[in-house]
Parts: C-alpha cells; sequence; structure tokens
C-alpha cells in the first residue's frame, strides 16, 4: 500500500474537508470528499464530518478521530494502527479488510457498522455500540470490549483469543465458529 499512497498537503486536505462540508450542507459543491490511498498518518482529524467520505487504503495510522463523524464512510482496506477514534460516530461504515490493531474504539457507534476480516488485535472497544455489525473472521486477540453491546452481530469465525468480554451484551449474536480461547467473561 505504501507505494500507492497520495501525499497531501495540510492546505490541499482542509480544501478538501471544506469542500465536503460544502456538499454535505447542501451549498452547491457536488462531490463528496475523496481521500482513498491518501497518506493521513498523524493527522488531526477531531470532530470532522467525514460523513459518506472515501477514505478506501488510506493510511490514518496514529490519526486522531476523536468525535469524527465517519458515518457511510468507507475505509476499506485503511491503515488504522493505533488511531484515536473515540467516541466517533462509524454507523453503516465499511471498514473491511482494515488495519484497527491497538486503535482506540472506545464508546463509538458502530451500529450495522461492516468489520469482517478487519483487524483489531488489542483494540480498545469498551462501551463500542456494535449491534448489527458485521464482524465476520475479524481478528480480535487481545481487544478490550468490556462492556460493549454486541447484540444481533455477526461474529462467525471472528477469533477473541485473550479478549476482554466482561458486560459485554451477546443477545442474538451470530457466534457460530468464534474462537473464545483464554476469553475473560
Amino acid at each position: 500500500m505504501a507505494s500507492e499512497l497520495r501525499k497531501i498537503s495540510k492546505e490541499e486536505l482542509q480544501e478538501i474537508l471544506s469542500n465536503h462540508k460544502r456538499y454535505l450542507n447542501g451549498e452547491g459543491y457536488k462531490f463528496l470528499a475523496d481521500l482513498s490511498y491518501a497518506d493521513l498518518s498523524g493527522a488531526d482529524l477531531e470532530n470532522v464530518n467525514l460523513n459518506s467520505a472515501d477514505l478506501t487504503n488510506a493510511d490514518l495510522k496514529g490519526a486522531n478521530l476523536e468525535y469524527s463523524n465517519l458515518n457511510f464512510a468507507n475505509l476499506s482496506g485503511a491503515n488504522l494502527q493505533s488511531a484515536n477514534l473515540r467516541c466517533a460516530r462509524l454507523q453503516y461504515t465499511g471498514l473491511r479488510g482494515a488495519d484497527l490493531s491497538n486503535a482506540d474504539l472506545s464508546n463509538t457507534s458502530s451500529f450495522n457498522a461492516c468489520l469482517d476480516e478487519t483487524n483489531l488485535n488489542n483494540a480498545n472497544l469498551c462501551n463500542a455500540d456494535l449491534t448489527r455489525a458485521d464482524l465476520k473472521g475479524a481478528n480480535l486477540i487481545g481487544a478490550d470490549l468490556s462492556g460493549a453491546d454486541l447484540s444481533e452481530t455477526d461474529l462467525r469465525n471472528a477469533n477473541f483469543s485473550n479478549a476482554d468480554l466482561r458486560g459485554v451484551d451477546l443477545n442474538d449474536a451470530y457466534l457460530s465458529g468464534v474462537n473464545f480461547n483464554n476469553t475473560k467473561f
């Protein structure tokens, strides 16, 4: 992925975000933000509205996305290692195949998010709302999901080895093939 990334200056990023905001506000701009394959590692995107933005295969390693709106955004294949997504909105967000290892997703609203085949190794998902999310085949080794809502979530073939699931709501979750080896309940 690294050889394909686009370098984006702070000025260019601000222009893209400004135009995206104009689009979302119905102010005549005709295009959603296209930040696919963008190098945004370490970027400060706290409280930014990226609703429906394209961040496919973007590098957001160590980025701050706290309180950001990523509803309906596409982050498939994105690198979000060690990113701060605390209290972010990720409803109906596409994160298929994304790397969220060591990321902080505590208190996120991820209702109906697509997280299949994601890497969530050692991620913090405390008190996250993952109701009806798709976590098929996700790797959650060592993840902290204490207090999370996984009701009606598709967890088929997910790996929760050494994860913390204390206080988790698994009501009506699909659990076929799940690895709960050394999981704390």
